[in-house]
């Protein structure tokens, strides 16, 4: 074991305040909240553009199949 990691397990009740932490001060009581609203976020806007993108094409298909019916086999083959 090497020496900095002695120090931080035999230190791990001081750190509790961030003052002898060697890493650097430690994250708030509140940053647990903002990592969960950014991983909530992120899975909100995934979804709300795997929806936008599936609009868009299945709007796109049907016209296709309005104006040249005959290949929508074909332009299909791109959106799966």
């Amino acid at each position: 074991m090497n020496s900095l990691m002695m120090q931080v397990s035999v230190d791990v009740c001081q750190v509790v305040d961030g003052t002898d932490c060697p890493f650097g001060p430690q994250a708030g009581p509140g940053s647990s909240m903002f990592a969960y609203l950014g991983v909530s976020a992120s899975i909100v806007f995934s979804c709300l553009g795997a929806a936008y993108g599936t609009a868009r094409a299945g709007a796109g298909l049907a016209s296709m199949g309005v104006m040249y019916p005959t290949v929508v086999m074909r332009c299909m083959i791109p959106i799966v």
